[in-house]
């Protein structure tokens, strides 16, 4: 059998809450693979047997490639592990949010050198955009690190009936908890961008999007932000995100630090327009403004600059396929 039949691949999901984009990744790299054609096995990290089945599995028939979705230090470290056990000839780690490049940044000694030996035990690292990938390459040098999109496929949009005359235009900013400099950014730029839409009689609205975080670090921010916005909500489910992009005019990503996300591939499939920063590649049909608030409300008000993708990095589909064909 030729062509990416033939090949078997593990994949170690991760376990933030939905909004944050990761299981919506996890779930869309296993259906691009399926479609090729290749056998995959899912692994959830919280239920032990699936990883150790495959182990077992693995000393009798090991799976061409490993790939382990990891979104905090403690998970890259135990990342090492698994990939000690589930052998195969390709191992990639993918790495989601900042938590890690953070840890790499702030921590000294043991820790830091733990981290960075669990980095270096991958074939490569795959990271969501080129600054990630050069504060990566610059803590962990003798890593492989790679800008891999996370979403497979192209957005398909879906048209969305336009809203009656002198309706408000309805805006949403999601940050997680344990982000404190993006929730202060993001959210106070957007919350300053609406105030100037209202300045300017144009009727508008502001939905911040909590979530990752525990009760009380959630209750801590909430009170903060509720001055700052119309609505407040924290941790949705699936499809409690979902409903809310059916329902939103405009998703705000005044952040440098994702560039595709499976957020904003939501949004734009749900007919959603999304207003997001300049500083780094976005997907087809993003709004690029700088991240100021008066730039941020005249594209809401008149539209922005719109993105036609050709700057996205490789897919995670496309760089496994060429992983696996350079060990063939």
């Amino acid at each position: 059998m030729s062509g990416p039949r033939r090949y078997r691949v593990t994949i170690v999901g991760a376990t933030p809450p939905p909004i944050g984009g990761v299981t919506r990744s996890v779930a869309s790299l296993v259906s691009a693979l399926q479609r090729e054609g290749y056998a995959v096995r899912l692994a959830h990290p919280k239920r032990p047997w699936p990883l150790l089945t495959a182990a077992v599995l693995s000393c009798f028939r090991k799976p061409d490639a490993l790939i382990v979705n990891v979104t905090t230090p403690l998970s890259a470290i135990r990342a090492k592990w698994v990939a000690s056990i589930v052998r195969s000839r390709y191992c990639t780690l993918i790495v989601h949010g900042t938590q890690i490049q953070t840890s790499l940044q702030m921590w000294n000694g043991a820790p830091r050198n733990r981290l960075g030996a669990a980095l270096r035990a991958f074939d490569e690292v795959w990271v969501n955009n080129r600054d990630q990938e050069a504060n990566f390459r610059a803590a962990v040098p003798k890593a492989t690190i790679v800008t891999v999109s996370p979403f497979h496929g192209e957005t398909v949009t879906v048209a969305r009936p336009a809203r009656p005359a002198g309706t408000p235009i309805r805006c949403v900013v999601a940050e997680g908890v344990t982000h404190d400099a993006l929730i202060e950014r993001g959210t106070n730029v957007a919350s300053d961008a609406v105030a100037l839409l209202r300045q300017r009689d144009v009727a508008a609205e502001l939905i911040i999007v909590l979530y990752g975080g525990d009760a009380d670090a959630i209750t801590e921010r909430s009170a903060e932000l509720r001055n700052r916005c119309t609505e407040l909500r924290i941790n949705l489910s699936e499809g409690e995100v979902s409903a809310l992009l059916e329902d939103t005019d405009v998703l705000l990503r005044p952040r440098d630090i994702d560039g595709d996300s499976i957020l904003v591939r939501e949004a734009l499939a749900r007919g959603c327009r999304v207003v997001a920063s300049d500083g780094i590649p976005r997907p087809k049909g993003c709004e690029l403004v700088p991240v100021e608030a008066a730039a941020i409300a005249d594209a809401l008000e008149h539209g922005g600059p719109v993105s036609d993708g050709s700057a996205m990095g490789i897919t995670a589909l496309n760089a496994l396929a060429n992983a696996l064909a350079e060990r063939s």
